[in-house]
């Protein structure tokens, strides 16, 4: 070792010293190799500590709100000492060791947090999944088929993190649990309703009838008066009621020269099909679509009455579906056949 620091220096200098600065050389590398070289810059700065103490008590925060200390006890304690220790020697002054501790706070939060997510929340949505794919089933006008993929993705991501090593970050436990609670709250507060033309309607009219107007104000009871339970749940959230009308007809041709025709003729940028068939489908189709719009346009309009502005959305929309047969309707299936006369409403209720 003297020889090697003898070499690195221009001058000669007695043995004694040699050996000394050969100490103090040997220590200096082994500072460097710990990182704490004020020289080279490893010195830790209060900034990163402080950086780092706040990370491991948004961590516990987390935990604290998931009620894991019930779960994972001694991990749950281990965080807690930790940071407190961390906090403590931050206020002291003390940045390496105050890193350090919160290091070891991170550490045994995330083994809470990933454990939770892997062995939890993964089981939530697999469970999710199931009951969306049960509410769906045989009814893709359903919106809540919307819904599936982004189950789907959580499923994905707990695979793939358990297949890594299980490593989970914070930021993805708490974007997938928001996730998974809006569509529970979504399955939860989906409302449907099928409402016949015949009654629902006035004849050979696309207006709503005193019955139409009574049977979908009996449907939006509850999502009015569930208003600020909404607000409760989900503070700081915008509420969003999703609407959506589905409108079928049967096969019936339409009277030449009639009213309800003559209406359906109203406001068309091109001339309707020539061919019986194909008209008789257009304007059928057209039906469709102006009773399901007639209901969404009403649906709108009594939501959005005392509603306030700042924290509820409504998005609605409306499919005319004209000749199709609805889902659940089994053959055969008659030119006139009032299964087919029906519109369907779909609403429930999530967040932004």
């Amino acid at each position: 070792m003297r020889r090697g620091i003898s070499k690195l220096l221009p001058i000669r200098i007695p043995a004694r010293i040699q050996f000394r600065i050969s100490a103090l050389f040997l220590a200096l590398l082994l500072t460097m190799a710990a990182g704490g070289c004020a020289l080279l810059g490893g010195r830790i700065s209060r900034t990163d500590a402080e950086a780092r103490v706040a990370e491991a008590r948004r961590h516990l925060e987390m935990a604290g709100t998931m009620d894991l200390e019930t779960l994972y006890p001694a991990d749950h304690k281990a965080a807690t000492e930790t940071l407190s220790a961390a906090e403590s020697a931050l206020s002291g002054g003390r940045n390496a060791r105050a890193l350090e501790a919160a290091d070891e706070s991170v550490a045994a939060s995330r083994r809470m947090l990933t454990d939770f997510y892997l062995n939890h929340i993964a089981l939530l949505a697999e469970k999710l999944k199931e009951e969306l794919n049960r509410k769906t089933a045989d009814d893709p006008d359903n919106p809540l088929t919307a819904q599936i993929p982004e189950v789907e993705s959580v499923i994905t991501e707990a695979r793939a993190a358990k297949s890594g090593g299980g490593q989970v970050s914070l930021d993805q436990v708490i974007a997938d649990l928001e996730r998974i609670m809006r569509i529970t709250y979504s399955i939860r507060t989906t409302l449907n309703r099928t409402l016949e033309s015949d009654v629902s309607f006035d004849t050979g009219r696309y207006r709503l009838s005193d019955k139409g107007l009574s049977a979908i104000d009996r449907l939006l009871t509850s999502v009015i008066a569930d208003r600020d339970g909404y607000l409760s749940s989900f503070p700081g959230k915008t509420i969003v009621t999703r609407v959506k009308v589905v409108g079928y007809t049967d096969a019936l041709n339409f009277g030449e020269g009639s009213r309800l025709l003559r209406e359906l003729q109203e406001g068309l940028s091109s001339p309707p099909p020539a061919g019986p068939v194909e008209r008789r489908r257009f304007f059928n189709s057209r039906l469709s679509e102006l009773r399901a719009d007639t209901i969404a346009e009403y649906i709108r309009t009594t939501l959005r009455r005392n509603a306030p502005e700042d924290r509820f959305e409504i998005d609605i929309q409306s499919v005319g579906k004209g000749e199709d047969i609805p889902p659940d309707v089994s053959p055969p299936y008659p030119v006139m056949d009032p299964r087919r006369r029906i519109s369907r409403i779909y609403i429930y209720t999530t967040t932004q």
